[in-house]
């Protein structure tokens, strides 16, 4: 009843045991697993420990006829048998799987906790850490990342970070690639698995031997390494709004409410250097205050968090701002409290984000229409948020042909991220763009 069976598995075996050196102070031994794979063994102490006379030696269980039985023998020996079989389960699978494996694999797979041995399980897990940051924005990329692996791994819940290796990754992205889902995207998506990975090597869960997108990692010489740069590889369209257009866009006489509100939002957005929706949503009236510039005068701003990044950033307000927040709060309602017409729920935390994400699908959904009243050209029907921040900084660009300035605007960290604002566009698209910005 007690006997431990062993997997077949060349060179692996496995024995319950009690640790007779390590004596505890109330005068009890612990029950141990020993470990044995190629000579090599590793000792693991588990929770419950018996008395003399209280193991079996032979059985490797508890003894249950004792007069003096451990008094949870029975509860004992069913955790004992629990362990066997989930042991003989994780090698069979490793085996099954033709996964080399070490004694350290198996425990952690065992004895760490079980939601972050398993690829999906730990997605999960690192989503529910970044919602308690309310980092909802980054949580998102990684439940479209789960999403897009369960359409092509129906087995997903039992994948172990060792199965995630160079053919997985490229059969994942072929996978994409057949079903119609663009490089940009894709793109995304593994580079969202790619801190997945890194994320478990760090916290001693993952697979580095199995590593698919370089040797940072790898232990193995002359494998297959997957470059995202190289496999999904695309010229990314240009998505700014001519200077021609904007001022069209900007004096167009829309006679729809919900057209003019999305018109002087996205302006809005553009004269503060392309914000987000959801920071341009969740600003408050509170968020604005007094100041002074360097020469002494009054000067309102706003600071708020950037949802993508959580950096602090300060926006001055000039009257092109002022202008359209004047627009707004005379001709629609906002919510108590918020500086802009945007949100309509009293909610918070990610309830209230999923209802600015619905706000931004019908925001991106009227400029479309907009843009087919106004009859943009063919490259601008696909109007969406991202145009006022693209926008801005080819404007800024054209005002001051410096790139340190237009790389203040928009708040990046290096020139470097700006250059990948401007760069690609012909001699021709520029000069479209006269001097000085929209409105000055």
């Amino acid at each position: 009843m007690y006997q431990t069976t062993v997997p077949n598995n060349k060179g692996w075996s496995f024995k319950l045991m009690t640790a007779e050196n390590r004596k505890r102070k109330d005068s009890t031994f612990p029950v141990c697993l020993v470990l044995n794979f190629c000579g090599q063994r590793k000792l693991v102490t588990l929770d419950i420990s018996a008395r003399p006379g209280q193991w079996s030696v032979d059985f490797e269980r508890f003894i249950t006829t004792a007069s003096k039985a451990h008094p949870d023998a029975l509860k004992c020996n069913a955790y004992l048998n629990s362990l066997a079989a989930d042991l003989e389960e994780t090698v069979s699978d490793f085996t099954k799987r033709k996964i080399p494996f070490t004694n350290m694999m198996i425990i952690e797979c065992l004895f760490v906790e079980r939601k972050t041995t398993k690829l999906k399980s730990y997605i999960q897990q690192f989503m529910e850490q970044l919602e308690k940051q309310e980092r909802f924005g980054h949580a998102r990329t990684f439940s479209e990342l789960l999403y897009y692996l369960g359409r092509f791994d129906k087995s997903l819940d039992k994948k172990l970070f060792a199965d995630i290796n160079y053919d997985y990754v490229k059969k994942f992205v072929q996978h994409q690639l057949k079903n119609g889902r663009k490089k940009g995207g894709i793109s995304v998506n593994v580079r969202s698995l790619r801190t997945i990975l890194n994320s478990a090597i760090q916290d001693n869960v993952g697979s580095p031997e199995t590593y698919p997108f370089s040797n940072r990692y790898g232990t193995m010489t002359g494998k297959k390494i997957f470059s995202v740069d190289k496999e999904l590889k695309t010229k990314t369209r240009k998505r700014f709004i001519p200077k021609k257009y904007l001022l069209q866009f900007y004096n167009f006489d829309f006679k729809i409410p919900a057209h003019q509100r999305t018109q002087h939002l996205f302006f809005f957005s553009f004269f503060c250097g392309g914000i987000n929706f959801v920071d341009m949503a969740t600003l408050k009236n509170t968020d604005i205050l007094n100041g002074y510039t360097k020469e002494g005068v009054e000067q309102k701003y706003f600071i708020y968090e950037r949802d993508k990044t959580h950096e602090s950033i300060e926006i001055a307000l000039n009257k092109d701002i002022e202008k359209q927040i004047a627009f707004l709060k005379e001709h629609f309602l906002c919510m108590e409290g918020y500086l802009l017409p945007v949100v309509t729920v009293s909610n918070c935390g990610k309830v209230l984000y999923e209802h600015i994400i619905e706000k931004r699908k019908k925001f991106n959904k009227y400029l479309k229409k907009m843009a087919k009243i106004m009859e943009f050209p063919e490259g601008l029907e696909g109007l969406s948020t991202y145009f006022a921040r693209h926008s801005f900084a080819m404007t800024l660009f054209n005002k001051t042909k410096s790139i340190d300035i237009v790389s203040a605007g928009l708040h990046h960290a290096s020139t470097e991220t700006t250059k990948i604002y401007l760069e690609g566009f012909g001699k021709d698209e520029i000069a479209e763009m006269t001097d000085g910005l929209l409105v000055s």
